[in-house]
């Protein structure tokens, strides 16, 4: 039944809209809760409480206050991306397909928490209390690293059958997909020389959130251009 659902020109639009919409507000969400132009991140995998907590720190709460807000109720939206992606793999099997979208909203579910979290996670930083820093800390770690493990595994499926030809994308994308662009974005960071390290602390902060953006962006053209 799945296989014979067309999507129309319109319901392709709304749902890239939003996915687009929602991915701008998520970027924006990134950098009032985790932007610091004079403190670059290691990578965007780098998201140990310990690594991160200067930088949650050196953030207001007012900051912190939109960032997760717009976190909470924007990353959601996501989700619309998910579902249009699931019409850009059509080369591949059903099965495959419809794991891949429910792997991705469970992941999304996850970063949606985490990032509505960094509230709590900057006031304790900036507390200096290091007995509650270390007890939040390892809940705080549990979390991002279950976030990173899921955009991994999501980036290495995606990229592996972009690359194959089992998606309607062309082979460029894999560049802006979620993988493509962390392994570009560690590169620059690896090669400080290239990049300034606001720009470095940019590209970190948004590490998912701005891949996942462009992707929705690539997908919605490629759905359009099925059309033609």
């Amino acid at each position: 039944m799945l296989q014979e659902i067309k999507l129309q020109r319109n319901t392709i639009l709304l749902l890239g809209g939003l996915a687009v919409f929602g991915g701008g507000l998520s970027v924006v969400a990134d950098i009032y809760s985790a932007y610091l132009p004079s403190m670059p991140m290691s990578s965007a995998t780098s998201v140990s409480f310990d690594s991160v907590a200067s930088i949650l720190g050196g953030k207001s709460h007012e900051d912190h206050l939109v960032g997760s807000s717009l976190g909470q109720y924007f990353i959601p939206f996501h989700i619309f991306g998910w579902i249009l992606l699931f019409f850009a793999l059509a080369p591949t099997n059903m099965s495959l397909r419809v794991s891949i979208l429910v792997f991705s909203v469970y992941v999304t579910i996850i970063g949606t928490s985490v990032h509505a979290s960094l509230i709590y996670a900057g006031a304790i930083a900036r507390s200096g209390d290091q007995i509650t820093v270390n007890q939040v800390g390892e809940f705080f770690n549990i979390t991002t690293y279950s976030l990173v493990a899921g955009v991994l595994i999501f980036g290495v499926i995606l990229a592996v059958l972009i690359l194959l030809g089992r998606t309607l994308f062309p082979r460029w994308v894999v560049l802006i997909s979620p993988l493509g662009y962390l392994v570009i974005t560690t590169l620059l960071v690896t090669e400080q020389s290239f990049v300034n390290q606001a720009a470095l602390a940019f590209i970190t902060a948004t590490g998912f959130n701005l891949p996942c953006t462009l992707l929705h962006i690539a997908t919605t053209v490629v759905l359009l251009r099925q059309l033609e």
